[in-house]
């Protein structure tokens, strides 16, 4: 099959695997704030858990075409977390757990919950619920970051951040109640999103934009500020050479959308919630293949350090750079630069004259090789 297919086939793993996830971790945090106003909200966020186990399958229909997804198995690492089989079991066995966990949390011992209105629970039920409920959120961020890791931070072993996991739960977490806010308006009868419970899901939904792009923001700046030699490529791949269109459509849905519009009290009504989640949850589609789709050459290492990448036209970030290049630093009268920038300038050089030098000569947690 073609890479790209195999490519599109994890974007939708991670889209399909993310929401529920997120949805089942929302019914989790309802639990644990003892969120009296979701009522079936929290019902439905529950039964997101059912498409766990087709998540698995999914996932191991992309071990058949992990040889064209993966360079490292090509080219093997010389890092024992890049192993094939050692991965491939570590992250089956991370969504066998979450599974069990959602199980386990959703598990009631009320005996009436199919009614709209939760009935009272008993007074040791309610802790119970609550640990099972911390329990299963530990879990979710620790499965969840570790098939972030391999699934698709491995797409670019080149590329680490210690960011991007925490990035794409919180954006799985904020999929999930706009799912959760479009299933209950489809299936649910109509006073379960009433006035009272569509201002308070469209505040929350507005909450998450805002620590979406927060985190966004977040690795963009880092990696742009500091003029981070083995990171920079990564956000130039998705911001230019035909993929800034999708890039900035992602956040007009992510964020300018929710913003505009429940900022507002109008917009937190019933149609306009469900019409900005729908948004929402497109537009996660739309990132992940954002995340996935651009692809890496083997050769390709674009230097912020000394504005050299190999295989694009363009290397600087579309912002005005906030620090000079390590070179004009060794250049300029002063005080002697600090140790890391003074391997940024003899990084780059090395790039500036050795092209092919980056893939050959980087390991895949991004540091060179002496």
């Amino acid at each position: 099959m073609n890479p790209t297919a195999w490519r599109a086939l994890v974007a939708i793993f991670v889209f399909s695997s993310g929401t529920a996830m997120g949805a089942v971790a929302f019914a989790a945090l309802l639990e644990i704030t003892g969120a009296e106003w979701a009522g079936r909200l929290r019902l439905t966020a529950e039964a997101f858990r059912r498409f766990l186990p087709a998540s698995l399958l999914l996932y191991a229909v992309l071990l058949v075409g992990a040889s064209a997804l993966y360079p490292w198995i090509a080219h093997p690492s010389r890092t024992p977390w890049l192993r094939f089989w050692p991965l491939a079991l570590r992250d089956a066995a991370g969504l066998i757990v979450v599974y069990a966990a959602a199980n386990w949390f959703c598990a009631r011992s009320d005996p009436d919950r199919s009614s709209s209105v939760e009935p009272p629970a008993s007074a040791s039920a309610v802790p119970r619920r609550g640990k099972r409920a911390v329990i299963f959120l530990i879990v979710y961020a620790v499965g969840g970051s570790l098939l972030i890791v391999d699934v698709l931070m491995s797409l670019e072993p080149s590329w680490t951040s210690t960011l991007f996991p925490a990035y794409v739960l919180t954006a799985s977490l904020y999929t999930g109640i706009a799912a959760v806010v479009i299933v209950s308006a489809w299936s649910a009868p109509p006073e379960i999103l009433d006035g009272p419970r569509a201002n308070d899901a469209g505040n929350l939904l507005l909450g998450f934009a805002l620590v979406w792009m927060y985190l966004l923001w977040s690795q963009f700046l880092v990696i742009w500020y500091g003029n981070l030699t083995e990171e920079v490529g990564y956000l130039i791949r998705r911001f230019e050479h035909g993929w800034r269109l999708l890039a900035w459509t992602v956040i007009a849905m992510r964020f300018l959308a929710p913003c505009v519009v429940f900022l507002g009290r109008r917009g937190r009504r019933r149609q306009p919630l469900v019409a900005t989640s729908a948004l929402i949850v497109v537009g996660f589609l739309l990132e992940c293949f954002l995340l996935v789709g651009p692809r890496q050459a083997l050769t390709d290492q674009p230097s912020a350090a000394s504005g050299c990448a190999d295989p694009l036209p363009g290397t600087l970030l579309p912002l005005p750079s906030r620090r000079g290049s390590a070179q004009d630093d060794l250049a300029a009268p002063g005080p002697r630069p600090s140790a890391l920038r003074v391997s940024w300038a003899r990084r780059g050089s090395a790039t500036a004259a050795c092209p092919g030098r980056s893939a050959a000569g980087s390991s895949d947690d991004g540091s060179s090789s002496p």
